[in-house]
């Protein structure tokens, strides 16, 4: 009976100690964007646009329809450009403005992440894109908090 529980056994620890380091990942990922400046998003917007080029190249081995290859690279790259004009804004109204147009870009970007997980076969793209969907995941909580915090500070400075 013992040598029934042990592969259930092991294969809970292994489950277990898997959940563990997402956990743990998740928090150290967390803690660094409390303190990341313009600087850090600008170049992990940049990282992001370079991933979601990569992933088009293979999406492309993979006969992924080119409409669909077009829109990821067109809305996955603009985060990163738009965000460089947010920095840049006049005004903190022109700020918030320019932030949230990243915003509906990684909102786009979800979408067709998502199009393409939903009609994906490839047990090959799977690991990939969600690698991928769980940046933009993160980076959409980046820019939104950024969106109501600079919101806050305009109503306060009035």
């Amino acid at each position: 009976m013992t040598q029934k529980n042990t592969p259930t056994r092991f294969h809970t620890s292994r489950c277990i100690r898997q959940l563990l380091i997402c956990v743990c990942r998740s928090a150290l990922k967390f803690a660094t964007f409390k303190n990341m400046n313009p600087s850090d998003l600008s170049k992990r917007l940049l990282h992001f646009s370079v991933t979601i080029i990569d992933l088009t190249k293979k999406l492309s081995q993979f006969n992924v329809d080119s409409v669909i290859i077009k829109q990821v690279v067109r809305s996955g790259t603009s985060p990163g450009a738009n965000y460089q004009e947010a920095c840049a804004a006049t005004s903190r109204r022109d700020f918030i403005y320019k932030l949230q147009t990243v915003l509906k870009e990684l909102r786009e970007t979800n979408y067709w992440l998502d199009l393409i997980d939903a009609i994906n076969d490839k047990p090959q793209i799977s690991l990939e894109l969600n690698k991928v969907r769980d940046e933009n995941k993160y980076l959409t909580n980046i820019i939104a908090k950024s969106i109501v915090t600079a919101k806050q500070n305009d109503y306060t400075s009035r």
